[in-house]
């Protein structure tokens, strides 16, 4: 991931994972290719991957809080104990 800091392919990753563009459309926003911008999709959906909680730890963390949000959707939480 380090080529995201060297130039304007950075800002691609967020992009497309936020407003679910193909892999030309960013190629073309970004004056990359469509392999490097498969390539970086890749790369930042590994580090999100990494970073993301278990379902166990999401579970046991969701116990703990009021309300949480799924795929934008708020959904109340009530909470037993």
């Amino acid at each position: 991931m380090a080529a995201a800091s060297r130039g304007t392919s950075g800002p691609a990753r967020p992009a497309s994972l936020r407003c679910g563009d193909t892999y030309a459309q960013l190629a073309a926003g970004f004056g990359i290719g469509i392999a490097t911008a498969y390539r970086y999709m890749r790369e930042a959906i590994e580090v999100l991957a990494t970073l993301a909680p278990t379902l166990t730890e999401a579970m046991e963390s969701i116990q703990t809080k009021a309300f949480v949000i799924l795929d934008g959707t708020l959904l109340p939480q009530s909470i037993q104990r």
